[in-house]
């Protein structure tokens, strides 16, 4: 709350003490002695009550407020975007990937980084056993993946 005369106090902010003074002093008058157990019924009407400019401010807030979230999530939108450019750049850039394009019949070697070291090499050392196997020809191709003949 502040107070009425204040000079930094807009008119609103005076209206509503002048009615908040005005009902609890229709209250203290009615029960002097136990107005204090009326204020949450007070705080209730005058929260509850409806003003006669309240309508034409909520839809100006209510406007503002949908601009303001239109245009913030313009903005998300756009930040977005550029972050997935940005990564997609990156990873264009870091990954190497298989530019290779294998046709039916072609001879491939197969990279053992990702089989059972035992089905590599008869050795028991992943420092002795050998980085590639094949050759095996290509069989079909499915996207980016490859069934070889093994």
């Amino acid at each position: 709350m502040s107070t009425a005369d204040h000079p930094q106090t807009d008119g609103q902010t005076e209206r509503v003490n002048r009615v908040l003074e005005g009902t609890l002093r229709s209250i203290c008058a009615e029960a002097t002695r136990f107005w204090s157990d009326q204020l949450p019924m007070v705080e209730f009407a005058l929260n509850n009550a409806v003003s006669e400019i309240e309508p034409e401010s909520l839809k100006r807030q209510l406007s503002s407020f949908i601009d303001n979230r239109l245009t913030l999530i313009s903005w998300v939108r756009d930040a977005m975007a550029l972050a997935q450019d940005k990564q997609k750049e990156y990873s264009d850039t870091k990954s190497r990937g298989n530019l290779n394009v294998f046709r039916k019949g072609d001879l491939v070697l197969l990279d053992t980084k990702n089989l059972p070291l035992k089905v590599v090499s008869s050795l028991e050392s992943k420092t002795l056993k050998h980085r590639f196997i094949g050759p095996f020809a290509v069989l079909a191709r499915h996207g980016a993946a490859y069934t070889i003949d093994a």
